[in-house]
């Protein structure tokens, strides 16, 4: 974030999550009396109040134009900030009830869940929400009266690179238990099925989920960490993500199509995207190793994927900025009377701070 922003621009905060002991007590009380009690946190519940002195005084200084609170559960941030600024939530996922999509397949869920009237509680502290993408968007409209505007990850669109000519398949991500499921799938159901029909083809595991990963699988191999992702697409020829638990936009697939790869996921994985644009669904491990296998061997339907994958990619990168530009038309609710003319003359001369990092 410094290096995007510049150390001048950047201010880094010291935070800590909350972990009082009266807290731990309540959930334990409550787990006894509902069992989903364990899994549901208050909005508030990661937010740590030692930073709204901070924030005031930020706010005081730097008097901003807009300020983007990133999750739902740092939106008790925007209290700390003066009327005139336009107030934005960066929704990323949608964390109503977000347990149960996770405990209909692992044992447990260590993460964030809420109650809808928690989240609305949340949502009600800003001008306008981002929504990830439009099937939570229309659930966030449901909760609040708040102006709902969608906008996705923002990607590079680069022209799709010529098939390697191989089988090698990639499955990039970070080490959480979705993305350990996913790879389990692959190892011991998806896999197995291709090479039974195409005993070259490979699985390649990037990023912190293939670090230390287990080699012992024939066909797979662990990268970990790389340093190029231009060159690792490069070398790879169809991403695969059999995904079964989540929420928000799985950003791994919009980034394999915005480098033109072909992309075999679930319907949970296409959420928000638009399959036959380079996206083939397959919910089952036979049906998901039978489409992977089917795109290898035809290499007319493989050009097809690969293009449409790159039109996809442009015309999705044009509607987020797009979206994400309509949001600085917006007036603050606690100064709706002020032109939005002027406010977004203010971002003219502040052209870095219509950067969106991903």
């Amino acid at each position: 974030m410094a290096d995007c922003w510049g150390q001048e621009r950047f201010i880094s905060l010291p935070y800590s999550q909350p972990r009082a002991l009266i807290y731990r007590l309540r959930r334990r009380l409550l787990k006894l009396l509902d069992r989903e009690a364990a899994f549901r946190r208050s909005v508030d519940g990661w937010y740590d109040n030692r930073l709204d002195a901070r924030f005031r005084t930020i706010g005081l200084s730097l008097r901003p134009d807009v300020v983007i609170v990133e999750y739902v559960f740092f939106s008790k941030a925007l209290r700390c900030f003066p009327g005139h600024a336009l107030k934005v939530i960066d929704t990323h996922d949608l964390f109503s009830n977000r347990h149960r999509g996770f405990i209909d397949h692992f044992d447990g869920y260590g993460s964030y869940s809420i109650t809808p009237r928690e989240e609305r509680k949340g949502l009600d502290r800003a001008d306008v929400v981002l929504a990830i993408q439009d099937e939570e968007g229309e659930c966030f409209r449901q909760m609040t009266n708040r102006e709902i505007v969608t906008v996705g990850h923002l990607i590079s669109v680069k022209r799709p690179a010529a098939r390697t000519g191989g089988a090698r398949l990639l499955f990039m991500g970070s080490v959480c238990k979705s993305n350990a499921d996913a790879v389990a799938v692959l190892k011991d159901l998806i896999l197995p099925r291709i090479r039974a029909e195409i005993p070259e083809a490979e699985l390649i595991l990037a990023g912190p989920i293939g670090e230390g990963a287990d080699e012992q699988t024939d066909g797979v191999i662990a990268l970990g960490r790389v340093e190029s992702l231009a060159a690792l697409y490069a070398t790879v020829d169809i991403v695969v993500n059999p995904v079964r638990a989540g929420t928000g936009l799985k950003i791994k697939n919009i980034e394999a199509l915005a480098y033109g790869k072909p992309v075999v996921t679930t319907a949970l994985g296409a959420a928000g995207l638009k399959p036959g644009t380079g996206l083939v669904v397959a919910n089952d491990p036979t049906a998901f190793a039978s489409a992977v296998v089917a795109i290898l061997r035809d290499p007319s339907r493989y050009a097809s994927l690969s293009e449409g994958a790159y039109r996809f990619a442009c015309e999705w990168t044009r509607r987020q900025r797009t979206a994400l530009r309509s949001v600085l038309g917006h007036v603050p609710i606690e100064n709706a009377g002020r032109s939005a003319r002027l406010l977004e003359s203010a971002f003219r001369g502040r052209p870095w701070m219509r950067r969106r990092t991903p």
